[in-house]
């Protein structure tokens, strides 16, 4: 992803799993049976949130990574060690094969903080997909009156032992907003930062196109809920254009 990432994955990693939790794996897993797909590139694959169900059912994951904290805890989980693991940038670097399904979710691409990026990332998933091949992206859609005066407090975790807190900056000019997540523990507290840039579901389709690629059909979540106005994130199929 980012030298960001690089930098603080380690941080992260050793949280990962308890502030994403399982989310909507099982819903990824179900799509990935529908499209029929054999095989799967998974840009940022992480600790294996998804990558470890899909390889319980079957499916051949390979995934990229920057962070080499992150996959040491992918090591270590039931499965993990078979999982083949490109380390870097997901934006440039270059598996050598081709995939019938690249899937960058969990509004993976937003981590990229700058459209140029963001039109790398798309440009490399293009670059590995086989003829028919679909780019499955998931997003969040943008909404501003998310935030009080351009922040926004929220907490996530309030246990015994346990409170997790995060704490944004919104900067509307630049589609960007930065977080601190906090952890605060009995024996220590925790701070780790966060950036990204947001981009509505039609910037997405016109970086897409930049990056050689057109949108084949959009839900609101992985199950195939159709998208209407009233959703808050999306699922977009982008395939090679002609």
């Amino acid at each position: 992803m980012t030298n960001y990432w690089l930098e603080h994955g380690d941080r992260w990693a050793e949280i990962y799993d308890s502030y994403i939790g399982a989310g909507d794996a099982l819903d990824v897993v179900a799509f990935v049976e529908r499209s029929g797909s054999e095989e799967v590139l998974e840009f940022g694959i992480g600790t294996g949130r998804l990558a470890i169900p899909l390889q319980m059912k079957g499916v051949q994951v390979h995934g990229i990574e920057i962070s080499p904290h992150m996959v040491e805890v992918l090591r270590t989980k039931p499965g993990g060690q078979n999982i083949p693991v490109t380390m870097g940038d997901f934006c440039d670097v270059l598996v050598d094969k081709l995939f019938p399904l690249v899937l960058i979710p969990l509004h993976t691409v937003f981590a990229l903080t700058s459209q140029q990026r963001q039109i790398d990332c798309l440009t490399n998933a293009a670059r590995h997909l086989t003829q028919g091949g679909v780019v499955a992206l998931q997003a969040f859609v943008p909404d501003a009156t998310r935030f009080s005066n351009d922040t926004k407090t929220e907490p996530l975790t309030l246990e015994d032992d346990r409170v997790m807190l995060d704490v944004a900056l919104h900067t509307a000019a630049f589609q960007r907003v930065d977080s601190v997540h906090i952890v605060f523990e009995p024996q220590r507290t925790r701070f780790l930062r966060g950036a990204l840039r947001y981009a509505s579901p039609g910037e997405l389709d016109l970086m897409a196109r930049l990056a050689g690629l057109q949108l084949r059909a959009r839900s609101e979540d992985w199950k195939g809920t159709p998208f209407s106005v009233r959703s808050e994130a999306h699922v977009s199929l982008y395939e090679a254009i002609g």
